[in-house]
């Protein structure tokens, strides 16, 4: 399949997504799923919305040619359902409504360039859910710390949670740098894994969010800073994207590295993301992206920059929407890529040139 039509086929999915999805949910009520465990009142809509969100990732699978992405959205969205009391047989009749639409609304060239993802995709509905274990390791001094953590913010006890950190930094005990990222983003990274598995609301999920950046942005603001080192770095994640605290902390610790760090918001368009590496005069740009859609918002917003910029600004990208492929982030055009925060600091170093300093 040739680049060309694999990206024609992803702009038609992309573009028909809530339209392929109302008629797939339709499909799958009309064959008589009528006891699906949905609340009543949004099982139509609750539908739609799960079937839209696979059509956008086989859009972004389609994009990047990698059907095997696709393959690893399907086995989330299982599990997630499965997780809130959705029955395996439901998913796999939701994914199959999906298929049928899909078969019946394009045209048989268009269909021969999704059916691979297609296929990936359905090897994984053959297996129940897999429950992954947490990544906190209590047997080591920093994840007996982030699960104590996570129980003062899941209390919403924004105060014991910074004592806590606040403490074991003031002691000496971790860095302001270990404590951000062995400690907290790993206490978010098991909050992710709660969420998805049902074990945390999505209340408790936006509570935890907010102590965990109040924290950080304590950590930082006493932590000790580096001399600056005159270069400057701007940070978003990309249009369509609310979610900000990974690439706002790697902001805030390239702060503590001596940068003048300038962290741009989240959601941003992407002609504002060149419009204010431009304006700060940036030798850095930093991008984020979730979702597997966000990877074109993300090279849309690397080109924009190379075309609106009076200079040639490095260009560092992350973000859940490239994990699990390496070289994922090539696609985007960028200069380098980082798949935690720590790396990100060190990657910036070394796409400006202070690596050796």
């Amino acid at each position: 399949m040739s680049q060309s039509k694999s990206q024609f086929v992803a702009e038609v999915l992309s573009a028909s997504a809530s339209g392929f999805a109302s008629l797939a949910a339709a499909s799958l009520f009309d064959a008589g799923e009528d006891e699906l465990p949905i609340e009543r009142d949004g099982r139509f809509s609750t539908w739609q919305g799960f079937l839209e969100g696979l059509i956008e990732e086989l859009s972004a699978s389609l994009r990047d040619q990698r059907p095997a992405l696709f393959r690893k959205h399907v086995a989330w969205a299982r599990d997630t359902a499965i997780a809130r009391g959705i029955a395996l047989n439901d998913v796999r009749a939701a994914f199959e409504a999906l298929m049928a639409t899909l078969e019946s609304e394009l045209p048989a060239e268009q269909l021969a360039c999704v059916e691979p993802a297609l296929s990936e995709g359905e090897t994984v509905l053959g297996s129940e859910q897999f429950q992954a274990s947490s990544r906190l390791d209590v047997e080591t001094p920093s994840g007996r710390l982030a699960v104590e953590y996570l129980r003062h913010a899941l209390e919403g006890n924004r105060r014991a949670a910074l004592e806590l950190m606040s403490e074991s930094v003031d002691r000496g005990k971790l860095s302001v740098h270990d404590a951000v990222n062995d400690v907290l983003l790993e206490a978010q990274c098991e909050l992710g894994r709660l969420w998805q598995f049902d074990e945390v609301t999505i209340v408790e999920e936006h509570v935890v969010t907010q102590i965990t950046r109040d924290v950080i942005g304590e950590l930082i603001r006493r932590g000790p800073r580096a001399e600056p080192n005159g270069k400057t770095v701007i940070a978003s994640s990309v249009d369509g994207d609310g979610h900000e605290l990974g690439v706002r902390t790697l902001c805030d610790l390239f702060d503590l590295e001596g940068w003048r760090a300038i962290y741009l918001g989240s959601d941003l368009p992407v002609l504002e993301v060149a419009r204010g590496a431009e304006m700060y005069e940036a030798d850095l740009v930093a991008l984020s992206g979730s979702l597997g859609p966000h990877r074109e918002v993300v090279a849309r917003s690397v080109a924009a920059i190379r075309e609106h910029c009076s200079r040639q600004i490095p260009i560092l990208v992350g973000g859940m929407a490239f994990n699990g492929e390496e070289d994922l982030w090539k696609g985007t055009g960028a200069d380098g890529y980082a798949s935690t925060v720590r790396e990100g600091v060190r990657r910036g170093r070394e796409l400006v040139g202070l690596d050796g300093e």
